[in-house]
C-alpha cells in the first residue's frame, strides 16, 4: 500500500480537534521511545488498554503475534510505530488521558528511565565512575549510573516528564527525550567540548526485541516518515514552538546554570506570583504551605518539573525580577550561558539563552539577529499605517530629509549605533518604553535612569553591553581633580584646600594601591601560567588567581640585583608594589635563563599537533612568556624595569604615607604634581602594552572575497588591536573576537601576528558551581570533538 499523503493526511484529521489529539498521541509515543527500560521489562495492561487500533493496526498487531510478539507488546508496538503508510492508532476511540496516566505512573515507579541531563549530578557520578574512556554504556552500566540520578526532565507539547510523571503545562516546548549525553571530557586541554557517551536501554525486552519486525512490516508496506513530518510541520508552523522567541532555552539555562538555591528561589517566586496556577499543581501533588516550605526539600529535577508548568512570559518575568532584585546574583560581568548542555540550540537560528545582570535573554549562535529585533521593535513602536506615527518618526529622522520615512528608517537602521538608536527612537514617547518592554519581556519599573533601559533594551534584543569594569578609570579620574585643585590654589592655600586635597589624595592611594596591584599580578599571572594545560585555559579569576600569582613572586627565580627584602603578601603596601615590576622582570629574565627546565613534555601537546598542517601549538613550554617573539620578551621586561624605576622615583610610597600630614608647603605640591605625573606616565605605559587589565571589545570587522578577515578590537581610551583571519593559531583556546577580552598587546606569540589574550571569571555563585569543571581522565583522547568553536572564529 502506498504512503498516505501529506494532504490525505490533512483531510484525514481535519478538524482542529483531531489534529490536537494527533500531536498529543505522537508526544505520548515519543516519551516512551526514548525512555530507557531493563531487559527484564514486560508491558502492563495499562499501557496498552487505552489503546483502539485501527483495521490496518490489527493486522500489524496480528502479524507481530505470529512472529513471536507477545499481545501486550504487539498493540504497544503499533502505538511507537503509529507513524505508518496509514494510522495503526485510532485517535477517537483511544482513551489518550488513560494513556497518558499509565505512562505518568510508569515513569513516578521509574519502571521507564530518563537521564536527568541538566546541572551536575549525573556529569559527576558518571566521572566518579569511570576514569577511563567510555563512549557508551552497556545495560547494565546504564542502570547504575542512572541508580539514585532524579528522573529526567524533559517536554513534548503539552506534557513535561519528570519525578512527578507526566504533567500538563500552559506553554508548548519541544525538549527531546535523548539517552546520548555529553559526559566525559578527554585528557586532551586542546578540545574544550565534552565528549558523548551512549546510554543503553533493554534491548532483550519484548518490546525492544521485536520492534524491528514491525519496521521492517512497515517498509514493505511503503511507509515513510516525511509525509507524517511534512503534515505536523503543517499545521505547528505559526505556534510557538516554531517560533524564533521559543522557551526551550530558559528551560535548558535554569537547569544549568543556576544553582539549587537560585531555582529555589525562583520557585518560590512563581508559586507567588502567578495567580495560583503553580499552585494548583502542587496542591494536587499534597503540597500546600508557604512557596518557601514548599520549595525547601525538593529536588533540582522535582523543581525544574514545576517551573516548566508555566508559560515562557511568567518565567522570564520572575527570573528578571530576581536578577533586579538581586535575589540571583550575576556580578557586572558575568553572562551564564548552559555548562553541561553547551550544545543545545533551538529552531532555524539556533537559539540560546544568556543571564546576565540585566536580565535573561535569547541570543542566536549561527545569525545576527540583533538587527532584525530591533527593526521590529522599531515598526512595533512606530505604526507606519498611521499618519501620526509616520509623522512622528519623520521628525526623529528629519536629519535625512531627502528620503521617505521607510527610507529614511532604514539608512537609521543601518547606519547608526545601535545605542543611538534606541535612545533617540524608544525614549521619545513613554509609550515607546511601555511597549520595547512588552516585546522584550522586561520591567522598567525599577530602573532609575535612562541609561538602564537602553542598557536593558540592548541586552534583550541581543547586542552586547560592555559590562567589564574599567579599573584605572577612577585613578585617572582623581589624577586630573588633584591637579586641578593645585593650579587653583593661591599662593598661600587654606587650611579648607588642604582638607579637600588630603581627602583626594586619600583617595587617589587608595585606588592607586588597588590598581599596582591588580597590574602586577594579573601580569605575573598572564606571562607564568601554563593556560594551555589550565583546566580553565585563557580565564582570568581575580578572586583565586591574583594572590597566588603576586605570591609566585617571593619564589627565587631571578632575585639577583632586585630589592629581596620586600615581601609579597595578601595585602603588599605601596613600596613592595612599586617594586613588583621589576621582580616580575627578574622572575621572567630568571626563567629564560632556565627554559629548557620549562619545556613542555611531548605527552601533554595537543593530540592534532602531529598531523595538522595548517595549525601550529607555538606553547613549547609550560611558561608562556617563553614562547613569545624575543623582541616581545625584551620589551616586557623593560617596560617592567621603567615601570619599577618610575614608581619609585616619584616617591609614590613616601606620598602615600605622608597623606595625613596636616600641612605642605608650595615645594611639596609641586613634588606632588611632578609625581602624579610620573605615575600616570607608568600607568599609561603599562595599559598600552597590555600589562594591566583593560577590556576590549568588538569594534569593526573586515572581509574580503579573498576570505580574508581583518578584526578590530578596542578600549574605550583609543587602544585597539586588529587580530588577522585566517591564521594558523586557531585552536589554541584564546578568547573569540566577540568576547570582551584582556588583549596583552606587547606579548606577541613567536612567529605570529597573534598575542596573548584572556577573558574573564568573577566570583559568583554560578562560577562556584563549575569551579572544578571540566574534569579530565588521565590516559585517554579522542580526535578532535567535531563541533569545536574555541578559535578567534567561534561566537
Amino acid at each position: 500500500m502506498p504512503q498516505m499523503s501529506t494532504q490525505e493526511l490533512l483531510e484525514h484529521y481535519a478538524t482542529q480537534e483531531q489534529r490536537s489529539r494527533v500531536l498529543q498521541l505522537n508526544s505520548l509515543r515519543t516519551f516512551l521511545s526514548g525512555c530507557i527500560i531493563e531487559n527484564k521489562y514486560r508491558v502492563p495492561d495499562g499501557l496498552h488498554t487505552p489503546l483502539v487500533l485501527t483495521s490496518y493496526g490489527e493486522r500489524i498487531s496480528e502479524k507481530l503475534r505470529k512472529n513471536g510478539a507477545p499481545f501486550q507488546e504487539s498493540r504497544l508496538l503499533c502505538l511507537l510505530e503509529m507513524l505508518g503508510p496509514e494510522p495503526l492508532i485510532d485517535i477517537e476511540r483511544t482513551n489518550i488521558d488513560a494513556l497518558k496516566a499509565a505512562i505518568s505512573s510508569q515513569v513516578k515507579n521509574r519502571e521507564i528511565v530518563f537521564p536527568f541531563r541538566f546541572g551536575r549530578e549525573l556529569y559527576d557520578k558518571f566521572n566518579g565512575l569511570y576514569d577511563q574512556e567510555k563512549g557508551s554504556l552497556s545495560t547494565k552500566e546504564t542502570a547504575e549510573l542512572l541508580r539514585d540520578i532524579p528522573q529526567g526532565v524533559f517536554q513534548i507539547g503539552t506534557f513535561v516528564c519528570g519525578p512527578y510523571g507526566l504533567l500538563n503545562s500552559d506553554q508548548p516546548r519541544s525538549i527531546l527525550p535523548r539517552t546520548t549525553i555529553p559526559l566525559q571530557y578527554c585528557s586532551d586541554h586542546s578540545c574544550l567540548y565534552a565528549h558523548y557517551v551512549t546510554l543503553s536501554t533493554g534491548h532483550d525486552a519484548p518490546i525492544n526485541e521485536h520492534r524491528s519486525k514491525i519496521a521492517r512490516m512497515l517498509d514493505r508496506d511503503g511507509g515513510s516518515l516525511e509525509s507524517w513530518i511534512s503534515f505536523f510541520d503543517t499545521f505547528t508552523a505559526n505556534s510557538s514552538m516554531a517560533s524564533e522567541s521559543n522557551g526551550e532555552p530558559y528551560i535548558v539555562l535554569i537547569g544549568d546554570a543556576l544553582t539549587d538555591n537560585e531555582i529555589r528561589k525562583l520557585l518560590s517566586y512563581l508559586l507567588d506570583n502567578t495567580g495560583g496556577r503553580l499552585r494548583e499543581v502542587t496542591h494536587t501533588l499534597g503540597a500546600k504551605g508557604r512557596s518557601s516550605d514548599i520549595a525547601e526539600n525538593l529536588s533540582r529535577a522535582q523543581m525544574l518539573q514545576l517551573i516548566c508548568v508555566l508559560k515562557n512570559d511568567d518565567i522570564v518575568r520572575a527570573l528578571d525580577a530576581l536578577i533586579s532584585n538581586r535575589d540571583i546574583l550575576a556580578p557586572e560581568g558575568e553572562v551564564r550561558t548552559a555548562v553541561v548542555n553547551y550544545d543545545t540550540a533551538y529552531g532555524p537560528y539556533e537559539v540560546f539563552a544568556e543571564l546576565s545582570r540585566l536580565g535573561i535573554r535569547l541570543q542566536s549562535k549561527n545569525a545576527p539577529i540583533a538587527p532584525l529585533r530591533l527593526r521590529q521593535l522599531v515598526e512595533k513602536m512606530y505604526n507606519l499605517e498611521e499618519q501620526s506615527d509616520r509623522d512622528e518618526l519623520l521628525w526623529q529622522l528629519r536629519a535625512k530629509a531627502d528620503e521617505s520615512v521607510d527610507g529614511r528608517l532604514q539608512r537609521h537602521l543601518q547606519t547608526e549605533e545601535p545605542r543611538d538608536i534606541v535612545e533617540r527612537l524608544t525614549l521619545a514617547r513613554r509609550s515607546n518604553v511601555i511597549i520595547a518592554s512588552e516585546y522584550l519581556n522586561f520591567s522598567d519599573s525599577s530602573m532609575s535612569s535612562d541609561a538602564q533601559i537602553v542598557d536593558s533594551i540592548l541586552w534583550k534584543l541581543g547586542y552586547p553591553v560592555d559590562t567589564f569594569p574599567d579599573i584605572n578609570a577612577p585613578l585617572f579620574i582623581l589624577h586630573e581633580d588633584i591637579l586641578l585643585k593645585i593650579r587653583r590654589a593661591e599662593l598661600s592655600p587654606s587650611d579648607e584646600f588642604y582638607e579637600d586635597l588630603d581627602s583626594l589624595c586619600h583617595k587617589f592611594w587608595k585606588h592607586l594601591e588597588n590598581a599596582l596591584y591588580d597590574s602586577a599580578s594579573y601580569a605575573t599571572w598572564a606571562l607564568t601560567t601554563d593556560h594551555f594545560g589550565n583546566q580553565k585555559p585563557f580565564i582570568f579569576r581575580e578572586d583565586i588567581d591574583s594572590a597566588l600569582s603576586l605570591s609566585s613572586l617571593n619564589e627565587p627565580e631571578g632575585h639577583t640585583n632586585v630589592e629581596q627584602t620586600v615581601v609579597f603578601n595578601e595585602k603588599p603596601g605601596m613600596y613592595a608594589l612599586c617594586r613588583s615590576f621589576e621582580r616580575l622582570a627578574a622572575k621572567l629574565d630568571g626563567y629564560t635563563a632556565d627554559a629548557s627546565s620549562h619545556k613542555r613534555p611531548l605527552s601533554h601537546y595537543p593530540q592534532w599537533h602531529k598531523t595538522e598542517l595548517h595549525q601550529v601549538f607555538p606553547f613549547e613550554h609550560s611558561i608562556p612568556f617563553l614562547d613569545l617573539d624575543e623582541g616581545a620578551q625584551k620589551s616586557i621586561t623593560n617596560r617592567l624595569r621603567t615601570v619599577s624605576k618610575s614608581l619609585i622615583s616619584a616617591d609614590a610610597s613616601e606620598l602615600r604615607n605622608a597623606t595625613n600630614h596636616p600641612r605642605r608647603e608650595h615645594a611639596n605640591l609641586d613634588h606632588l604634581r611632578s609625581s602624579l605625573e610620573s605615575i600616570r606616565e607608568a600607568l599609561t605605559a603599562l595599559e598600552a602594552d597590555g600589562l594591566c587589565r583593560l577590556t576590549y571589545t568588538l569594534a569593526n570587522y573586515q572581509g574580503d572575497a579573498m576570505t580574508r578577515q581583518r578584526i578590530t578590537l578596542s578600549h574605550r581610551r583609543g587602544y585597539q588591536h586588529t587580530i588577522y583571519l585566517p591564521n594558523s593559531y586557531s585552536w589554541l583556546h584564546l578568547p573569540g573576537s566577540s568576547d570582551p577580552q584582556y588583549v596583552m598587546t606587547t606579548a606577541r606569540i613567536k612567529n605570529s601576528t597573534e598575542v596573548l589574550r584572556f577573558t574573564r571569571e568573577v566570583d559568583s555563585p554560578y562560577s562556584s558551581m563549575y569551579a572544578d569543571y571540566p574534569k579530565r581522565p588521565v590516559g585517554f583522547t579522542r580526535e578532535r570533538h567535531a563541533d569545536s568553536k574555541d578559535s578567534s572564529e567561534s561566537r
